[in-house]
């Protein structure tokens, strides 16, 4: 089965400098990631700026806006 997850915060720029964001550390995103990926599920991730280093085997794909993460999401689903 292939199984996307999202994970970690988006940041809404103000300015060229200044962002507003969330406290998301993505650590319950990598969480499902790891076991998914135990349970023999192909995933990929899309990933907001964190501090971790995602699990191996994982497909990586980041953003950084909600209309990235939203963008990226419609890439990847039938309507």
């Amino acid at each position: 089965m292939k199984i996307i997850i999202t994970a970690g915060p988006t940041r809404e720029y103000i300015d060229t400098v200044r962002f507003i964001t969330n406290a998301s550390t993505g650590k319950m995103g990598f969480a499902c990631a790891a076991a998914a990926m135990r349970a023999g599920h192909k995933v990929t991730m899309l990933l907001g700026s964190v501090c971790l280093t995602p699990p191996d085997g994982c497909e990586i794909v980041q953003f950084t806006t909600v209309d990235d993460l939203k963008s990226l999401l419609d890439e990847r689903f039938d309507h």
